[in-house]
């Protein structure tokens, strides 16, 4: 049906990869920015992971603009890049409840061990 060179599908799965990887790092920006309290227990490890999404978003591009520049390319790369911002995708939107909630899991007291 299609008759798609190896090269346009890198570029295409860069391209996926990258739209996750944004996607990602908005959800968790967002989540933190409606989060409500500031005394949040999971707000300062949320802010990094926030720094850490954003921050790995040249990574993902830069594969595609040297795909793109040079001709240059790793179909394999390309998969694993895919997978991974699809991976993080998941996880975010996983645990943005945790910090919606605002809440901690209680702590076990002496009395809750002993029953």
């Amino acid at each position: 049906m299609f008759n798609w060179s190896l090269y346009h599908l890198t570029l295409g799965t860069l391209f996926y990869a990258v739209l996750l990887q944004v996607t990602a790092s908005w959800i968790a920006v967002q989540t933190l920015l409606f989060s409500g309290r500031a005394k949040n227990p999971y707000r300062l490890p949320w802010i990094a992971l926030c720094l850490g999404l954003i921050l790995m978003i040249p990574r993902r591009w830069q594969p595609l603009e040297l795909a793109l520049a040079t001709g240059l390319y790793d179909f394999r790369q390309a998969l694993l890049a895919l997978l991974v911002s699809f991976a993080i995708l998941l996880a975010v939107c996983g645990l943005s409840p945790i910090l919606a909630t605002q809440t901690r899991p209680p702590k076990k007291t002496p009395e809750s061990v002993a029953n």
